[in-house]
């Protein structure tokens, strides 16, 4: 069984805990001491909140904050979940621009739409054959820029297993 994070800040809660209730013991301020312990405790908690956040807006040299008990497996999870979103980030840049290198050369017109149909990206045939323009057409609806009815009937029956010509 995975053991929960918080039992990583048992131990520190309870020797705060536990020595200012000693110390309130024998000052005869049990509860007023008890109270420095908590606030102590709590003040902790909000230090190491603090140390994250920043540390997640601006990761300084990628590296977590340090800490200690729950907080320091916490930044370390984050950190690898991190490293992994940068590495598949770097995965599928490459496969985009190897694709984009791919299809660059194709004699046929390509274009990529996203699911609102959208133009993300077109080859240089597609901006020969069909008219389109980098800067001026990227991000449109090709519904708009492309208006045959074959066209518009074959992107309304949502079926793009097979080619259609224009």
């Amino acid at each position: 069984m995975k053991k929960k994070i918080w039992y990583l800040e048992l131990p520190r809660m309870a020797i705060y805990l536990i020595s200012t209730a000693i110390l309130g013991w024998i000052f005869n301020y049990f509860w007023f001491f008890i109270s420095i312990g908590l606030a102590l405790t709590l003040a902790r908690q909000f230090k190491n909140i603090e140390t994250i956040s920043a540390w997640l807006i601006d990761p300084k040299y990628n590296l977590p904050p340090n800490s200690s008990g729950a907080w320091e497996s916490l930044a370390y999870q984050l950190y690898q979940r991190e490293q992994r979103h940068r590495k598949r980030k770097k995965k599928l840049a490459k496969i985009l621009a190897e694709f984009q290198a791919s299809t660059a050369a194709l004699p046929d017109a390509g274009v990529v739409l996203n699911k609102s149909f959208q133009i993300m990206w077109f080859n240089a045939a597609a901006e020969f054959f069909l008219g389109l323009q980098r800067n001026k057409d990227q991000h449109q609806d090709i519904r708009f820029l492309l208006r045959q009815p074959e066209f518009i009937a074959y992107l309304a029956q949502q079926d793009f297993s097979g080619m259609i010509e224009i």
